[in-house]
């Protein structure tokens, strides 16, 4: 077994932080489409004068809330303001343990009114909503992003339940389709 010697271990670890990268980079992991925008901007900012026909936007931020039947909503604050995320054309989901980690969006957002019945059960679905689902009534106007791509930090793969559930291999006891 050969030794590498302490001399040249310290210069591999100093041409290390000396390239501005640790030992430990964060990994970011791809769903959807690619993202093509290098600019990205707060939550806030992106849901300020939003026209009723949408703008483009990309967004980071923090995850707050992933939909824990399929992945295929989630919540994204950056601690101020929220927007909830839907995946374009139903066509990707996202990790389940996606919660709390950093996210890069890229879609449109929109001003959309929601009937009473869907905005209740959009706030059942999550483990910390901002308006309680016994609270709301009538039609309520939600800002939504349909995100054509995300990059999650530390994202990782689907499980395996997961993708069964995805599939429609099998059903995730207690949950209704989204």
């Amino acid at each position: 077994m050969k030794r590498i010697s302490s001399s040249l271990i310290a210069v591999l670890l100093g041409a290390t932080m000396l390239s501005g990268q640790t030992p430990a980079t964060k990994e970011w992991t791809a769903y959807g489409k690619k993202l093509t925008e290098s600019k990205m901007v707060s939550v806030t900012e992106a849901l300020k004068e939003v026209p009723r026909d949408g703008k483009a936007v990309a967004i980071e931020g923090m995850i707050s809330d992933v939909c824990t039947n399929k992945g295929c909503w989630l919540i994204m604050t950056d601690g101020a303001k929220q927007v909830r995320v839907q995946f374009e054309g139903y066509s990707f989901f996202v990790p389940w343990d996606a919660k709390g980690k950093k996210i890069k969006a890229q879609g449109v957002v929109k001003m959309k009114t929601i009937d009473e019945k869907a905005a209740k059960h959009w706030a059942e679905e999550q483990s910390n909503p901002e308006v309680k689902p016994e609270s709301i009534k009538g039609d309520q106007n939600m800002y939504i992003l349909t995100a054509s791509g995300v990059v999650i930090e530390n994202g990782g793969p689907l499980s395996q339940e997961q993708q069964d559930i995805v599939a429609g291999k099998k059903k995730k006891a207690g949950h209704d389709e989204n």
